[in-house]
């Protein structure tokens, strides 16, 4: 079994050690903003359905929304286990945590569901689909489902619909936050975030870690007794600044480091020529991604406003087996955008 890289927890443990330091400091700066009694509630709002704020109620489109307090009260770690939940929305998911997932929207193939986070298209361009497996739903304030066609809207990526997933924003005093949890198959999650706001600037960060020895990809009853162990790093952030009467610039950022362990393929019936999955004990997948929009946003007059975002995404994905050729490749996808709507 290849040696577990200390890299993603060292940083991890860091950033847990600069917010813990620094929330004292935000909570001095952030004084002078409303505290959560203050904020009001709104009726629920739909972005993705018509690419501006609107009343659930109206959308003509057929729309899910699952917010944060959805996530908190069903312990939804993942994106794909919230996605699950959704009628007309299916997700596949191969071996066990960071296997490869998909989603495939009212029977379409899973490359006519366009995925957005905070706006910034994930499609891969090599597939053209996108791989939740390693998708945590640290700080995600919500995602919007939007089934049904949309290529008017977002192009002939969304023949299927639209996932977005839209990152939390601070609001109120700095509130720090911390969690730890154990399960079976010696896994282990620790959390931290701290989010904030006042009139001018708000802001949430978070950093997730987690680490489980797994099972077998490959079947037991087979003879394949050897664990298939999985960690997982993700940091996340959103920063805004209100300026002059109503204008914004926001900064948004995702990144995640995983590694999975797999198993590999062996001549099971060599009449038939058949393959089946055997265990591989230094086959390991590396998967990293990163994502970053800045966003300005400001009004022309009343009723009219322009928005300019400039983005980056980007996702490698490594293979390594050093008992076999086959196994080892590498896999990049980058994209840069300049959005600017009216």
């Amino acid at each position: 079994m290849t040696p577990r890289p200390l890299n993603a927890r060292i940083a991890f443990l860091l950033f847990v050690l600069v917010i813990s330091t620094a929330t004292k400091s935000i909570e001095a700066w952030g004084a002078e903003g409303a505290s959560s009694e203050d904020i009001p509630t709104f009726p629920p709002v739909v972005v993705t359905a018509t690419k501006t704020e609107a009343p659930l109620a109206q959308a003509a489109s057929s729309v899910t929304i699952i917010d944060r307090k959805t996530i908190e009260e069903k312990h939804l770690t993942t994106v794909s286990e919230a996605l699950r939940e959704v009628p007309g929305l299916d997700i596949v998911q191969t071996g066990g945590e960071g296997g490869t997932t998909s989603a495939f929207l009212r029977g379409g193939n899973s490359s006519h569901t366009l995925v957005l986070i905070d706006g910034v298209e994930m499609t891969a361009a090599t597939s053209g689909a996108f791989d939740f497996g390693d998708l945590t739903t640290e700080n995600i304030e919500r995602i919007e489902i939007v089934r049904g066609p949309q290529s008017t809207l977002y192009g002939s990526n969304a023949i299927g619909g639209v996932i977005q997933i839209i990152t939390k924003k601070g609001r109120g005093p700095a509130t720090p936050s911390v969690s730890f949890e154990a399960g079976s198959f010696k896994t282990f999650r620790e959390t931290i975030g701290l989010s904030g706001g006042s009139e001018r600037f708000d802001y949430s960060l978070s950093a997730s870690r987690l680490d489980t020895a797994g099972f077998s990809r490959a079947s037991e009853k087979a003879g394949n007794t050897e664990k298939d162990g999985y960690q997982n790093s993700a940091f996340s952030t959103r920063l805004g600044f209100n300026f002059m009467e109503k204008s914004r610039l926001e900064w948004t950022a995702r990144y995640i480091l995983a590694r999975a362990e797999l198993d590999g393929f062996g001549l099971c019936d060599p009449i038939n020529f058949v393959f089946c999955p055997t265990d591989d004990p230094n086959f390991v997948q590396r998967n990293r991604t990163s994502v970053n929009a800045l966003t300005l946003s400001t009004p022309v007059m009343d009723g009219w406003s322009q928005q300019l975002r400039l983005s980056l995404n980007t996702d490698t994905l490594r293979g390594r087996d050093p008992d076999s050729s086959f196994n080892n490749y590498e896999i990049e996808n980058s994209g840069k955008r300049i959005d600017w709507r009216h």
